[in-house]
């Protein structure tokens, strides 16, 4: 009778050990899924783009500033309108950067080198973009002209963003400007003293708003000086 308890306890001590090593075993298989060498994921959600528009990530930024520069000076995707005007003599098109003349009070190197003439006749810019006529250019005749295209139909009139550049800039005070139909129609008046400073010269900024397409005068006047243009602008 004491063999068959003694041999009782024994089996349940061997038990007991078997199923600690059970349990340490499947702790150990725990540990061994959590491995670094893991395969990797085969999930079939995308990865993230690094950079998903301008506004994020510090390569969008980077990317624009290349494409903007990729162009080279001078050569915008739409027309610009701020006169670049050169006066007569200049070797190069653009100034130095630090060593570009202060603007002059008298214009007149400016006015010469543009297309038109120093007649106080109307003068027809026709297919340019800075024109001359009498002692003031202005521009940018074919910006007024592309805006007006895109716009007519959309609003009930268009602006024109256009610049007046007067012979004479000692005292640029204002300018005014009469819009009028060339085959008869009602003119319209704009003023305006928003001076502002483009390579070696000083000009006015003008907006003149245009409802309908046709041929028209335009008529700047600023102190001592008057430029007649005509330019036709079609939807």
């Amino acid at each position: 009778m004491r063999l068959a308890t003694s041999t009782i306890a024994l089996s349940i001590a061997a038990a007991a050990s078997a199923t600690l090593v059970a349990c340490t075993s499947s702790g150990g298989t725990s540990e061994a899924s959590s491995s670094p060498n893991q395969p990797a994921s085969t999930s079939d959600a995308p990865e993230t783009p690094a950079v998903t528009d301008g506004s994020t990530g510090a390569s969008g930024p980077a990317r624009d500033h290349t494409r903007s520069h990729s162009r080279g000076p001078g050569r915008p995707s739409a027309p610009t309108s701020v006169p670049i005007v050169v006066p007569t003599g200049t070797k190069a098109p653009y100034p130095t950067p630090g060593k570009q003349p202060k603007p002059k009070a008298n214009q007149t190197s400016v006015l010469d080198s543009l297309p038109g003439s120093n007649s106080q006749s109307c003068g027809t810019v026709g297919n340019h973009t800075d024109f001359r006529a009498g002692s003031i250019a202005a521009g940018n005749f074919q910006t007024a002209e592309h805006d007006f295209r895109a716009g007519y139909g959309k609003r009930e009139s268009v602006q024109l963003n256009m610049y007046v550049i007067p012979q004479h800039a000692r005292n640029l005070d204002k300018v005014r400007g009469t819009i009028q139909p060339v085959r008869g129609g009602k003119a319209q008046t704009v003023t305006s003293s928003a001076v502002e400073t483009a390579d070696t010269a000083r000009y006015f900024a003008v907006q003149i708003p245009m409802s309908q397409p046709g041929t028209y005068k335009f008529t700047f006047v600023s102190g001592q000086d008057q430029g007649c243009f005509i330019a036709s602008f079609q939807a």
